[in-house]
């Protein structure tokens, strides 16, 4: 009843509450496959969206000269994705070293270039 109820909300695009439930099923069978599988696809759809939550707030942050707050933001986001390669994060890398620059925090932009210039790489 549980997966069939975690399978509705997913489908309504309601992560969270998909994400409770198959938690409770993997507390009550931690060997449930089925569970397993779909927790693996809700957590990475509930993780994109916390991702553009955070980039977005960023963004306005930035434009608006809040910097600190805008470098948080960022982080927050970045921390969301585990550093994933992809193109959103390194776009997130460029506005976290214009935050750095704006805060003159040289020796931070330095360490956020190398990273950058690494997911760019592996990208």
């Amino acid at each position: 009843m549980l997966l069939r109820r975690a399978r509705s909300h997913q489908a309504l695009e309601d992560y969270e509450a998909a994400k409770a439930d198959l938690d409770k099923i993997l507390i009550l069978e931690p060997g449930n496959g089925e569970a397993t599988g779909l927790l693996k696809g809700v957590q990475q759809k509930l993780d994109g969206v916390t991702f553009t939550k955070y980039r977005e707030e960023a963004n306005k942050l930035l434009q608006q000269r809040e910097f600190q707050a805008a470098l948080e933001a960022y982080d927050k986001a970045l921390k969301v994705t585990r550093k994933a390669t992809t193109l959103d994060n390194i776009a997130v890398y460029v506005n976290k070293i214009a935050c750095l620059l704006s805060l003159d925090k040289l020796e931070r932009v330095v360490s956020e270039c190398n990273e950058a210039i690494r997911l760019i790489r592996n990208y």
